[in-house]
């Protein structure tokens, strides 16, 4: 049994959930939150887990041999991610890999980054062989930041001329399929895309990519926390990713990895331009909604 544990309403999580199914036997994902209408592939057990109920933790690390954390920015989620790194050894885990982000630290002055470092020292401490795939910015993410604006796209938030080495998470999830297929070695590696995109580099592509224009739209911080808020973020969850987004655009975190990502998959990377149709909104975009 491979657990997998994400976010029960994520683009990335789906994605990285869907290309372990290349994994032989049986999978369960477990979320702090139900994860019924979450598009996983109908083989893929689902299960809600709520860390205040004793033994709910270990009931959904039962049987598992592996375990996969896709880091999340959300409070509730982390706490489940530390709980099941704790718990892991005693229920029989053998090998253990977190997707996590360039600049996760106990130390980080953003508080995002702060609490995924203390599922790395989590991780760390398990007792379980382990990878740790520090990434650079998921391509899909950019989806949040995609508003309607008439009979066009645009990519709005606080970017000004920041340029981030975007991955596709399918190909962070391929490189999982790979690493637990062999033997672990208790490392952390930083991953990113294959080239530096700024969003106006990303908009051009998108708008080759979708049936409409797309432009980039720079905003301020209190506008991207006000626009967050708008689509249905709380003010703290706002606040916390507009502070996040603030600190990698501000250049203190590098987003250049010192490992080969392409070495570790295998094969070229996916570009943005292959990736873009996966998330952009088809079809009539006046009737399209953001999500």
């Amino acid at each position: 049994m491979i657990v997998i544990a994400g976010h029960p309403q994520g683009l990335i999580s789906c994605s990285i959930a869907d290309t372990l199914k290349a994994l032989p036997g049986a999978k369960r994902f477990v979320a702090v939150r139900p994860v019924a209408a979450l598009p996983l592939p109908p083989d893929v057990e689902r299960c809600h887990v709520d860390t205040h109920i004793p033994g709910d933790v270990a009931r959904a690390l039962s049987g598992a041999h592996s375990l996969v954390l896709i880091g999340s920015m959300g409070r509730d989620h982390t706490e489940l991610h530390g709980a099941l790194a704790q718990m892991a050894r005693a229920a029989g885990v053998e090998k253990l890999v977190l997707i996590s982000l360039i600049g996760a630290s106990v130390y980080s002055p953003a508080e995002v980054l702060r609490r995924l470092g203390r599922v790395e020292h989590a991780v760390r401490e398990s007792g379980v062989p382990f990878v740790i795939l520090r990434c650079a910015p998921f391509m899909q993410s950019l989806r949040l930041f995609m508003q309607i604006d008439g009979l066009s796209l645009a990519l709005t938030g606080p970017f000004h001329t920041a340029r981030f080495d975007w991955i596709d998470a399918r190909d962070a999830g391929e490189i999982v399929v790979r690493l637990l297929c062999g033997p672990l070695d208790n490392s952390v590696k930083q991953l990113c895309g294959p080239a530096p995109l700024d969003f106006d580099d990303v908009a051009a592509i998108i708008c080759n990519c979708a049936p409409c224009d797309c432009t980039f739209n720079d905003l301020s911080a209190p506008q991207a926390q006000g626009l967050l808020e708008g689509a249905g973020f709380t003010a703290a969850q706002a606040r916390e990713l507009v502070e996040y987004w603030d600190y990698i655009v501000s250049g203190v975190v590098s987003t250049t990895a010192a490992e080969s990502a392409e070495e570790l998959l295998g094969r070229p990377l996916r570009t943005l331009e292959e990736c873009a149709p996966t998330f952009i909104p088809r079809g009539d975009i006046s009737q399209s909604t953001a999500t």
